[in-house]
């Protein structure tokens, strides 16, 4: 598929997810009322990997689209409240100061 073709594919995605609920793009579970087809996580989290290869990839147009999806995954889960990193840690931030938590998402102010 061409890559300019996958760009806009993103995009409608990205478009679309701003729609539905937060929990169907990066929920860890999918809530049943919007389709939920039993992978129990999010549309959105089912696609990072798919996201991370856009993201290295040579076309400019589609690492734009895959990090604007990234940054909506980000921003729902942080609304959501659900601020445990995918790494392995799993500490959710119960060990971490208010300036870590506060890097961890994003915001310096």
């Amino acid at each position: 598929v061409p890559p300019s073709l996958r760009a806009v594919a993103l995009d409608c995605w990205a478009l679309l997810g701003t729609t539905i609920h937060g929990a169907c793009i990066a929920g860890d579970d999918v809530v049943v009322g919007y389709g939920g087809g039993g992978s129990g996580r999010g549309r959105g989290v089912t696609i990072l990997p798919l996201l991370s290869d856009c993201l290295n990839h040579s076309n400019l147009d589609l690492r734009c689209a895959a990090g604007e999806c990234v940054a909506l995954i980000h921003e729902a889960r942080l609304e959501m409240g659900i601020d445990v990193d995918d790494n392995g840690c799993g500490n959710g931030g119960e060990n971490l100061n208010a300036s870590d938590r506060r890097f961890r998402r994003g915001s310096w102010d």
